[in-house]
């Protein structure tokens, strides 16, 4: 984004409260998303939304805000060859920072003992985690729930829990070597591209109509051609997948 503004303001950078509002709301959207993208991974759909949602509103209301202050003079101008050298800091001071292995912030699952929770829950928990970790369909989990009940009633086992251990040892036994996840995490894509290109082509119309010809819309132009590109392979090798993709696995 430095870079982008160094090419479309100049040496100058003209810091207003309307600036200020978009420059919150990127971030708070932002946070909701990725927040909500971790609590959906651990099988939390309900906090899932409820992030997303916040983002959501974050976003609104910096923009809406912002809306009532456009057009005031500058607060501040500052070089803007200050934004890419900070860019690069963080980049640096991340970089340097301790890495945790994959997991390490996530609290630990205790073994799930019969008397912990209701049969039900385990199978509630299964589809929850099968959908927000593994991004199955609604079909796709009711069908992996159905055939865990069979095998767990033909067992004849007291709980879910003495037959296949926690959620997340059945979830993660049921999805190796599956190719659900990888047709979820595309159909993800799909539509999270499509949702940009869309927005894009918004940005795109906004900056022809106002300010005509020139460096805002020849890389708002690129931007537009990169998600729309992007959408358009990730529906296709959706697609592909669903015509290669094997009967029922097990």
């Amino acid at each position: 984004m430095g870079v982008v503004l160094l090419v479309s303001e100049g040496w100058t950078l003209h810091v207003t409260a309307w600036g200020l509002a978009v420059c919150t709301a990127a971030v708070g959207f932002w946070t909701g998303a990725h927040q909500g993208l971790l609590e959906r991974r651990a099988g939390r759909l309900r906090r899932g939304w409820l992030w997303w949602i916040t983002g959501a509103a974050a976003l609104a209301g910096a923009l809406a805000l912002g809306s009532h202050l456009q057009g005031r003079p500058p607060l501040a101008a500052p070089p803007t060859v200050l934004l890419p050298v900070a860019g690069v800091l963080l980049l640096l001071i991340g970089f340097g920072l301790p890495q945790r292995p994959p997991g390490a912030r996530q609290r630990p699952q205790r073994p799930q003992r019969p008397g912990d929770a209701p049969p039900q829950q385990w199978f509630d928990d299964l589809a929850a985690l099968l959908r927000g970790r593994y991004l199955l369909t609604r079909r796709e989990v009711a069908r992996h729930v159905d055939e865990a009940r069979s095998c767990w009633v033909d067992s004849g086992a007291a709980h879910p829990a003495e037959e296949f251990g926690t959620v997340a040892e059945h979830a993660a036994r049921s999805m190796d070597g599956s190719p659900e996840p990888e047709r979820g995490l595309a159909r993800g894509k799909a539509w999270i591209y499509s949702a940009a290109t869309v927005l894009w082509c918004w940005t795109v119309g906004e900056e022809a109509a106002t300010e005509g010809p020139g460096w805002g819309l020849a890389w708002r132009l690129a931007g537009l051609l990169l998600f729309a590109l992007s959408a358009l392979h990730e529906w296709g090798r959706l697609h592909r997948r669903r015509a290669e993709r094997p009967q029922d696995h097990r």
